[in-house]
């Protein structure tokens, strides 16, 4: 997150750690090297790896008293816990304020979604671009089963949250690339 001119703050949601999955959400300030906790003592996200977490950065800004306050949605899409490989939708809302250069959290949607649902998978990408979530490739490992040709987009437009498949399914890879530049999504296969 670029929140001022040249100050970047990256931020971590979940992952594993010493064997210990999380669902604990950090912001690391790469200027001066500051790691923080966002307080979520009531957050219901199961913890997770393998996941991703996309950043979107919300129009409306809040300015009171010396402070702006910018908003920000995250959504996560898969992953793996100690049990199952996952296939959810989840928005957390962020709120960045400039009077302490802090991230605070504001609360979690878990959202229910219609269509062509993708299967239960981690280790997949997502890019976000024109009001849509897109997710390529990913395995399940508990089943033993790689999606990595795979491409679907999900339809944020008006809060409707619709999967659309947007290719079929080929013989799977071990990995893959997939960026967004100049309008277009680049895939790659390594």
């Amino acid at each position: 997150v670029n929140y001022a001119k040249n100050n970047y703050i990256a931020i971590s949601i979940g992952g594993i750690n010493d064997q210990t999955i999380s669902n604990k959400i950090y912001t690391l300030d790469i200027n001066r090297n500051i790691l923080k906790e966002i307080n979520t003592k009531s957050c219901e996200i199961k913890p997770r790896k393998g996941h991703t977490a996309t950043l979107i950065k919300k129009t409306n800004i809040t300015a009171f008293e010396n402070n702006i306050i910018q908003y920000y949605d995250i959504i996560i899409f898969g992953g793996k816990n100690e049990k199952e490989t996952l296939n959810d939708i989840i928005i957390i809302k962020i709120a960045y304020m400039t009077i302490d250069n802090t991230f605070y959290y504001s609360s979690v949607d878990h959202i229910k979604s219609y269509g062509d649902i993708p299967e239960p998978r981690e280790g997949h990408h997502a890019i976000y671009m024109n009001d849509a979530l897109y997710i390529i490739g990913g395995c399940d490992y508990i089943k033993g089963i790689c999606y990595n040709k795979d491409i679907y987009k999900l339809e944020i437009e008006n809060e409707k949250f619709n999967w659309v498949k947007l290719n079929k399914e080929e013989k799977a890879i071990e990995s893959n690339i997939a960026n967004f530049m100049n309008g277009f999504v680049y895939y790659d296969r390594m």
